[in-house]
């Protein structure tokens, strides 16, 4: 994007005489000073710097509801400080994001040349003598080199807009005419559409007499970053095309194809197909770019009602719509007898409008052809990226015979659409066609793992019904456990843990898996199928004190009398492990404080391995919270004299007297 300056040309200092007083003065001086402004558009944003360089920097951002009008303020703060006199200083520099660009070197340019070098090409584009590209233009044309020849395509393809490239440009141009290179054509055509930006916005008022208000009407206007002709004295070495040139070689560029279209049909719908590929949609974003593509129009709808052919531009019939557009090629013979050439173009073409025209050229010319496609074409329409081909795939699916003889690739390849009405619809002929039987267990946990509900629903429905032989399948089925969709997810633990408590080669760390699962439906199933099957496994319930997570902690504590019978020694290590593991379940720390209390209590005997723990827990309990626990402990003490000694030796800062204990 440009950079504007106006220089405010240095004074010197110089000697005069006061008129009144006939006394010799000086007359100060002024330094040189540069005024500067830049703008950019990005998107829907239009970013302003401005002020003198040494200067502090005026900066500001103006945003609007679409391209075509930030576009449209964008060019014409452009024009006004062109009418204002500043010049143009390359891009910017000041606005974050500018992008410098380097001075190509002539020396270079002769060296990457001469050498095939890859950066042949970037120093092309960066290089700005005019004379000096213009006597590239021959030698390059005709340089046999593969090298020579993609360089050449991608400068073309650049968009041939750079400073100083004009008489490059030129010459490039009419040596491909003259050699009827259909290639190079296509893409001077390409390139040449993309020139002109016509921005819609309000040119006038109506009066609506209904609402009693005016309302503005919209309309195509001029790019006014461009000059209509090159005026006097201008450097035209250094200035861009023209409006005027730009509409001519525009038009030029689709008169050498409606050349052949007259002569030989076949040969230009071959030729013009080279061009409908390299439209991108970021050509043709706007109205604006649409209706200054001259040659695509023509192609796609020269012959439409709806368009008016206007040498300064392609303008819309009035009291018609964009809506009502539909093919009417300029070539219409060249377009018969083209069904293959179209299908091809509506998976290939970078453009939606090209797409789009495709389709609907198919639907209206060739649908018997389009009923005869088989599935392998079908399938290649559905699993497009493009949103038209994956339309009428989707069309022609529900359309399709046989699909009982389909192989199961097939199916499988379909099921990976992108595309949700398509998956849908797949999903839906396959739940009564396909049969769940062709499909292992590892496949149907697969599309039980999709994000798509319809995906999702169709592999668990086909894998509840497959039995569980191995561990390994078991593996594969408590993938289930982190399921994407909530409905699949609940309904595969349910099914999960019916098959943890049946199978007979179940191990701990299978439902120690679903135990570790991230939602707590899951888990639920996990710790019931945890406390029927495996209740007195220490090692997985020491190891389920590790979990992250508090409902799985707080169960493992709630089981804590179910180990009262064991050894001191396995209890202690048990509530242990609880402990380190917990984080800030103060709720769970107090029951283990007191269930600790209460076993020294019950059985005085297991005090010694128990007190220690209980300091522990005590320690990282709130100090409000240790009453119960203390009480308790106080109690036995004062029943039980031999605990005295062994008390105060754990807890000395702990007094406990016989009155206390009433």
């Amino acid at each position: 994007m440009p950079r504007f300056e106006y220089v405010h040309r240095a004074i010197p200092e110089r000697s005069g005489v006061n008129p009144f007083t006939r006394e010799p003065i000086v007359i100060p001086g002024r330094p040189e000073r540069i005024k500067f402004f830049e703008v950019e558009q990005r998107g829907t944003s239009v970013l302003y710097a401005s002020g003198e360089v040494g200067e502090a920097v005026s900066e500001r951002r103006t945003e609007h509801p679409n391209e075509d009008e930030a576009f449209a303020e964008f060019a014409t703060a452009v024009a006004k400080k062109r009418r204002a006199g500043f010049q143009s200083a390359g891009p910017v520099r000041v606005i974050e994001g500018g992008v410098s660009v380097r001075k190509g070197s002539a020396l270079l340019l002769d060296e990457y040349f001469a050498a095939g070098d890859a950066r042949f090409l970037d120093e092309v584009l960066c290089f700005d003598g005019a004379k000096k590209l213009a006597s590239l233009a021959k030698p390059w044309f005709e340089d046999s080199r593969a090298f020579a020849r993609r360089a050449l395509l991608a400068y073309v393809a650049d968009g041939c807009d750079r400073p100083g490239h004009k008489a490059l440009v030129k010459r490039l141009f009419k040596l491909a005419e003259s050699a009827k290179d259909h290639e190079l054509m296509a893409e001077f055509m390409v390139a040449f559409d993309r020139w002109s930006r016509r921005p819609l916005r309000r040119v006038s008022w109506e009066w609506d007499a209904a609402t009693r208000s005016a309302r503005p009407v919209l309309g195509l206007t001029n790019d006014p970053t461009v000059r209509e002709r090159l005026g006097k004295g201008a450097n035209e070495t250094e200035a861009q095309f023209t409006r005027v040139t730009r509409r001519y070689l525009t038009r030029r560029a689709f008169r050498y194809f409606r050349r052949i279209g007259y002569t030989n049909p076949a040969l230009y719908r071959k030729a013009v197909l080279l061009a409908l590929q390299q439209y991108r949609d970021e050509h043709l974003g706007t109205v604006g770019r649409l209706f200054s593509a001259w040659g695509l129009l023509h192609v796609l709808y020269g012959r439409s009602p709806v368009l008016v052919r206007h040498p300064k531009g392609v303008r819309l019939t009035p009291g018609r719509t964009l809506a009502e557009l539909s093919p009417a090629p300029i070539f219409p013979k060249a377009w018969q007898g083209a069904f293959d050439d179209l299908f091809a173009l509506l998976q290939c073409a970078k453009s939606r409008t090209v797409r789009q025209w495709s389709l609907s050229s198919l639907r209206d010319k060739y649908a018997a052809e389009l009923s005869a496609l088989n599935l392998r074409q079908v399938k290649e329409l559905a699993l497009s990226e493009h949103e038209e081909a994956q339309v009428l795939g989707v069309e022609l699916f529900t359309r399709l015979p046989d699909l009982e003889s389909v192989a199961l690739s097939d199916w499988l390849e379909l099921l990976g659409a992108q595309n949700l009405d398509l998956l849908s619809l797949v999903c839906e002929r396959a739940a009564s066609v396909v049969s769940g039987a062709r499909l292992e267990l590892p496949q149907c946990v697969e599309l039980a793992l999709s994000p798509a509900a319809p995906l999702a629903s169709l592999g668990f429905s086909w894998l509840v019904d497959k039995p569980v032989a191995t561990p390994a399948q078991l593996g594969s089925l408590l993938r289930l456990a982190s399921a994407k969709v909530a409905s699949v997810r609940a309904a595969a633990a349910e099914h999960i843990a019916r098959q943890l408590r049946t199978l007979a080669f179940v191990q701990p760390v299978h439902v120690r898996e679903l135990c570790d699962a991230a939602h707590v439906e899951v888990r639920g199933h996990g710790l019931a199928v945890a406390a029927e099957r495996f209740g007195t496994d220490l090692p997985l319930w020491s190891a389920l004190c590790e979990s992250p997570y508090a409902d799985v902690k707080s169960f493992v504590v709630g089981r804590a009398a179910l180990f009262h019978a064991q050894p001191p020694e396995t209890l202690a290590h048990v509530f242990g492990a609880v402990l380190c593991a917990l984080s800030g379940a103060a709720r769970d720390k107090r029951r283990v404080a007191q269930e600790i209390a209460r076993r020294v209590a019950s059985e005085p005997e297991q005090a010694p391995a128990l007190l220690p723990l209980l300091r522990l827990t005590l320690a990282s309990v709130h100090p409000s919270e240790r009453s119960l626990s203390l009480a308790a402990l106080a109690r036995v003490t004062i029943r039980h004299e031999p605990l005295r000694a062994l008390i105060a030796a754990r807890f000395p800062e702990l007094t406990i007297s016989a009155q206390a204990s009433e």
